[in-house]
């Protein structure tokens, strides 16, 4: 099965910002929500590195929240 291309990918950086991370994730995701094309055409990755907060499971949740939109997170150990 063949990778659909996205026409808009998001990059995150966090360590140790859970709050600041879903704030700017649901700020992301207001923005893209206003079209609902741009949603499915979108993908957002979260690269942790190694936070040591309650970062990870705090984004974990958020992604199982907003299922609808395409979002990885990637662990640095």
């Amino acid at each position: 099965m063949a990778k659909t291309t996205k026409l808009l990918s998001i990059i995150i950086v966090s360590y140790n910002t859970a709050e600041l991370t879903i704030q700017t994730l649901d700020s992301v995701f207001a923005d893209l929500k206003q079209d609902a094309e741009l949603v499915n055409q979108s993908e957002i990755f979260i690269i942790d590195n190694n936070s040591q907060d309650n970062s990870v499971s705090t984004i974990k949740k958020w992604i199982k929240a907003h299922s609808n939109i395409d979002t990885t997170l990637i662990e640095n150990k």
